[in-house]
């Protein structure tokens, strides 16, 4: 078995060398929104999820933002959300962090992990024992 880094644990620093196991505990939450660069604006769409680790009080955020070019880029938009399905666990290495304010996390541990670019690896729920309920401090309705 490969090992894994309590949540705790992962920063910009450790991200690309560690592996954690993290499950999703939330459906995807669709957002669009607008952004503004120089010249140029547009609406983006991301989602994001509640990712716990093996100790449920330990959760970060999982997001993912649709770039790159139509069709496809709605195509693996689509396919991301079908992806991170709620109750589904993943091992997750190379992590990048999505650039967000932690301020605006309501996480317990405040980093967001980017879907897009970061290495999940599906386990099958028979190998780990993780609640099927998410029970942190706060209840994970009141936090999305």
């Amino acid at each position: 078995a490969m090992q894994t880094e309590p949540l705790g644990n992962l920063t910009e620093q450790s991200a690309r060398v560690g592996t954690w196991l993290l499950s999703v505990a939330t459906e995807p939450r669709l957002e669009e929104y607008k952004w503004t660069k120089s010249a140029a604006s547009g609406t983006g769409k991301k989602f994001e999820c509640l990712l716990p680790s093996e100790d449920r009080t330990q959760y970060c955020l999982g997001l993912f933002r649709k770039r790159g070019k139509e069709p496809a880029a709605t195509r693996e938009f689509n396919a991301a959300v079908a992806k991170f399905k709620k109750d589904t666990t993943w091992k997750v290495n190379k992590i990048t962090l999505a650039k967000m304010d932690p301020k605006f996390l309501g996480c317990s541990h405040k980093v967001a992990i980017d879907l897009h670019t970061s290495n999940f690896l599906p386990v099958l729920q028979s190998t780990v024992k993780t609640p099927k309920q998410a029970t942190p401090p706060e209840d994970l309705h009141t936090l999305l």
